[in-house]
């Protein structure tokens, strides 16, 4: 077929590829891999070949979902649990607009600000300026640092959580920080996006 020399390029063995299909009058016409699929193994791509789109479908599943929009089957701001039935509830609502603008109202980027015989860290909530979903109230927080639980957690406001956790008890390194956040549908833990280097003495 004509198009098969288009890929051509595709075909020394070794070469990444791709794989084809087109679609003529809503049924598939023509299907046709080019390529290695995986070098490691000399794996060829084939019509059937799984590709790992990660990210990428975002934008696809949110196309799809405008679609839906403009049908008349949901709306952006239905709550999500609405279509997804096995989500918990946390206490508020979570719309699909949410979700596609990945603007959660949870943005954890603490700064670590302590030093000497313990660190604090002051955790912003939120700093990128996104509403959170309103009616969230202040609630208690625990913080762990590298599965230390911190010796002090207050939340002086929506937005701000103060923690002391005592370095003393970690080996020089890199150690995630745990936000547990209490909702009526469980627990909700999340990583912070920074972590704590404690340097070697």
């Amino acid at each position: 077929m004509a198009i098969d020399t288009v890929f051509a390029e595709y075909q020394p063995k070794g070469q990444p590829g791709a794989a084809l299909g087109v679609i003529k009058d809503g049924k598939l016409v023509y299907a046709q891999g080019y390529g290695r699929a995986n070098l490691e193994y000399q794996a060829s791509n084939t019509p059937d070949t799984v590709f790992h789109v990660a990210s990428v479908s975002k934008q696809f599943t949110c196309f799809a979902i405008l679609l839906l929009t403009e049908d008349g089957r949901l709306k952006l701001d239905d709550d999500i649990r609405k279509h997804l039935e096995w989500m918990p509830d946390f206490g508020t609502t979570i719309s699909i607009r949410h979700l596609m603008l990945h603007t959660s109202g949870f943005d954890f980027t603490p700064v670590n600000t302590g030093g000497g015989d313990g660190n604090s860290l002051t955790i912003n909530i939120n700093p990128a300026g996104f509403p959170p979903f309103p009616p969230i109230t202040i609630v208690p927080v625990s913080i762990t640092v590298g599965g230390q639980p911190a010796t002090y957690v207050s939340r002086p406001s929506l937005y701000v959580i103060h923690a002391t956790f005592d370095s003393s008890v970690l080996s020089a390194g890199t150690y995630p920080i745990l936000v547990t956040m209490p909702t009526p549908g469980g627990n909700m833990v999340f990583t912070a996006q920074n972590s704590v280097t404690i340097p070697a003495p």
